[in-house]
């Protein structure tokens, strides 16, 4: 006999962050409780992507507050399995690359979102902060300008300045 679940969206994106096990679909982990429902993958698919746009607006919303300079966003979705969301913004000089980042850091905790992982921070010419299905790039002007992130991912319609 097979069990019958369900699956909460909420739930989901904690279980993923804290790193809990579940059922894996499309690299998120989904907390799952018996019951005598069926797994509606794509209403929890939907309710996903409520919750990483919402997570992409506070990331903008906060990188902006603090003068990230040429914030974009790039939907990488169907482009790389890693993530669905790209955040891609540059700081003027080292210190407000990491300022930005820990100020980043600390407003999504405020907000029970925990990155899975940082890179990067002790140089402050790239930091690479995951929070699963949105990965945040922040720059220092110059090594944007060489490695032209937003411009490799870029497929004609999938960028967006935040702000626009």
């Amino acid at each position: 006999m097979s069990a019958k679940f369900r699956v909460s969206a909420v739930q989901t994106y904690n279980s993923a962050v804290t790193g809990q096990a579940g059922l894996m679909f499309r690299d998120r982990r989904f907390n799952i409780a018996e019951d005598k429902g069926v797994i509606d993958l794509s209403e929890s698919r939907q309710k996903l992507d409520v919750i990483d746009r919402q997570i992409v607006e506070l990331a903008c919303k906060t990188l902006a507050e603090k003068k990230a300079v040429d914030i974009k966003i790039i939907e990488v979705v169907g482009m790389t399995d890693i993530t669905d969301y790209f955040i891609v913004c540059s700081g003027r000089s080292m210190p407000q690359v990491k300022a930005l980042c820990e100020n980043l850091e600390e407003k999504m905790e405020e907000n029970g979102i925990f990155a899975r992982r940082k890179e990067g921070a002790e140089t402050g010419r790239w930091i690479v902060i995951d929070y699963l299905n949105v990965v945040v790039h922040i720059f220092h002007h110059e090594t944007r300008e060489f490695y032209q992130l937003d411009k490799l991912w870029n497929n004609g319609n999938n960028v967006v300045d935040y702000g626009e």
